[in-house]
C-alpha cells in the first residue's frame, strides 16, 4: 500500500482592502500584517482561499502545500511561478525574481492550475 502525505498550511490575516474578487490570486503581507493582492515583483506569502468583502475581514491564505492559482499567461507543469501585476501566476526564469512556487498542472491565461507553494528567490 502506498501512502501519500501532503502538508498544507493555511494562515489567517486581516484583509487590507475588499478582496472579495481576489480568491485564487497571490497575496503579499504589509508591515501591519494585512494582506493585499501581490503585484509584479512582490514577495508573495501565498494564495487567497476565501473572499473577504471588506478591509479588516479575515483573509485565509494558503502558505504551504498545493493551492489552485489563476494563471496570467500559459503555464506548463514544472514552471517556476511569480506574480504578475494583477496577482496571477506567470512563469519565470529570471535571476533575482521572487518565486512563490512550482506549477503542478498546466493552464492557459485566466485558467486555474495547481501551485506547489515553495517561496524562494530565483
Amino acid at each position: 500500500m502506498t501512502e501519500k502525505w501532503q502538508i498544507h498550511h493555511q494562515e489567517s490575516f486581516k484583509a487590507k482592502v475588499d478582496l472579495s474578487g481576489k480568491q485564487n490570486l497571490l497575496m503579499k503581507v504589509s508591515a501591519d500584517e494585512e494582506v493585499d493582492t501581490a503585484g509584479a515583483g512582490d514577495k508573495c506569502v501565498g494564495v487567497l482561499m476565501n473572499k473577504p468583502a471588506a478591509a479588516g475581514r479575515g483573509a485565509e491564505v494558503m502558505t504551504a502545500g498545493v493551492a489552485m492559482l489563476i494563471a496570467g499567461a500559459t503555464v506548463a507543469i514544472g514552471d517556476y511561478i511569480k506574480s504578475d501585476a494583477a496577482g496571477k501566476g506567470i512563469k519565470t526564469t529570471t535571476a533575482g525574481d521572487e518565486v512563490v512556487g512550482r506549477a503542478e498542472s498546466a493552464a492557459n491565461a485566466s485558467e486555474q492550475f495547481k501551485l506547489r507553494i515553495l517561496p524562494f528567490r530565483y
